[in-house]
């Protein structure tokens, strides 16, 4: 059994807490852990850095009840090994598949916020354990650069998966998968493999099947190289931020700012403003670019008559020359006015989606699985268009003609069964004549058939999601 580069690893991650701040003296840590090769190795190497270090170490298995017999091979996998390194081991149990059809939300998005919420609960009720270690590498974080990078994400995207967030420590962050891989079977360790990894209609799968093969080729040290290069705008995003605070401490903004103000600042600074205001009004989740850059667009045009929603029930508005932040929605703010519609794509102010408008049958092919959460296509044909598209609010009396009857929209909204998109949120499509689609529904109204020149409409659902 060679134990080198077990010793390696574990030297790497005793210089990531070093660098988190949590030795010297750290307390103790909560483990996440899953029993795939990842959360082994951590363990490995927390187990003897409490031994040396003197903090206290636990670990907790969250049984996400998807995987069924699976699930379970792992749950008796990581039991065995915590007896066998004499580690304490939390066991909770939470159904994935039930809350992700409660919150509407995806399963992989839900199983996230479940452990989250389980590590939370459980620091709180262990006064001995001030952090949660989770097992995140270098690959994972090339994985997100990618991902973020497909959404078209900012200077915070490019970031990655920072190493320290809150009661979060990342001490694998520097270590690739391969070689905690190889780590292992060096060392003779044995972990559990998740069949659903190797599924790729799941986003960080196909990422990790697909897209990364083709980027080892360009450089085999890729996700050493992505490192890098999140260390070196990390560095760049906390200059940027601390400015804008010192500019906001200056000019004594909180969760409100002039218009002109706002619309006079460079671009970078005053998304690190809306950012502060945001959080300053309440908001907890990090707002992405698809809710930051139509207010920046919006206050630069010198519109007043508008709200832009961001997560957590945070919108955004101007009342008497001033973007106000608020959790309140003004009534003079609804609906949301009509907004046209152009080829290209149209992010969608307060209802985190994108319209995409295209003449190209090929534009939006394998895109839609990879950067919206949900997307609904439509063939339209040009030559059926009067005027000017444009999205707008349902509105009483609405009606859709498809399949030789017309439907009421207000009927076809509260029989409708679509999963992952919000109804408050979905839009209706018109031109000059009337109702053209309304995204999610079978059929489009028959007088907009494709015939001729064809267009084609996505509506696009990303809704709101951090790291």
């Amino acid at each position: 059994m060679n134990d080198s580069a077990l010793k390696k690893i574990t030297s790497t991650v005793e210089k990531s807490l070093l660098r988190c701040g949590f030795l010297p003296g750290g307390t103790g840590l909560l483990l996440g852990l899953s029993g795939g090769a990842d959360s082994v190795m951590l363990l490995l190497a927390l187990h003897k850095l409490s031994e040396t270090h003197h903090f206290a170490l636990a670990c907790v298995h969250v049984n996400h009840m998807i995987r069924g017999n699976e699930a379970a091979r792992d749950e008796d996998f990581c039991r065995v090994l915590c007896a066998k390194l004499g580690v304490k081991l939390h066991i909770i149990s939470e159904n994935v598949p039930k809350l992700a059809l409660q919150r509407g939300t995806g399963m992989e998005e839900t199983a996230r916020q479940v452990r989250y919420d389980v590590y939370a609960r459980l620091l709180d009720a262990n006064p001995a354990l001030s952090h949660v270690a989770t097992a995140h590498n270098a690959t994972d974080n090339t994985e997100t650069v990618v991902f973020h990078m497909a959404r078209g994400c900012g200077l915070r995207g490019l970031c990655g998966i920072p190493m320290i967030r809150g009661r979060v420590l990342r001490p694998l962050l520097s270590v690739s998968k391969e070689t905690i891989v190889e780590a292992l079977k060096e060392s003779g360790w044995s972990y559990v493999e998740d069949s659903t990894n190797t599924d790729t209609k799941y986003t960080r799968n196909y990422i990790r099947h697909e897209l990364l093969p083709c980027l080892r080729k360009l450089n085999p040290g890729v996700d050493a190289g992505i490192s890098r290069m999140c260390d070196h705008l990390s560095d760049d995003l906390r200059f940027i931020e601390q400015t804008a605070t010192d500019w906001m401490l200056e000019n004594g903004v909180t969760n409100k700012i002039s218009a002109r103000q706002l619309a006079e600042l460079p671009r970078a600074l005053a998304r690190r403003v809306v950012f502060s205001m945001y959080k300053a009004a309440g908001g907890e989740k990090m707002p992405e670019e698809v809710h930051v850059e139509p207010l920046l667009s919006m206050i630069a045009e010198g519109q007043t008559t508008f709200i832009q929603r961001f997560p957590g029930g945070i919108c955004a508005y101007v009342e008497h020359g001033r973007v106000v932040f608020s959790s309140h929605t003004p009534q003079a703010a609804e609906p949301p006015a009509s907004q046209k519609i152009h080829l290209g794509e149209n992010p969608l102010p307060g209802r985190h989606a994108t319209m995409i408008l295209t003449r190209d049958p090929n534009y939006f092919k394998e895109r839609s699985t990879i950067v919206y959460k949900n997307a609904i296509k439509a063939d339209l044909s040009s030559a059926k268009i009067e005027g000017t598209l444009y999205v707008r609010t349902r509105t009483e009396g609405d009606s859709y003609r498809y399949g030789g009857m017309t439907h009421k929209i207000k009927k076809l909204f509260s029989d409708s069964r679509l999963k992952g998109i919000p109804k408050a949120e979905i839009p209706v499509l018109c031109d000059d004549r009337g109702v053209v689609w309304v995204p999610g529904f079978s059929g489009r109204d028959d007088g907009n058939k494709a015939q001729g020149p064809q267009l084609y409409a996505y509506y696009c659902y990303h809704g709101g999601r951090d790291e």
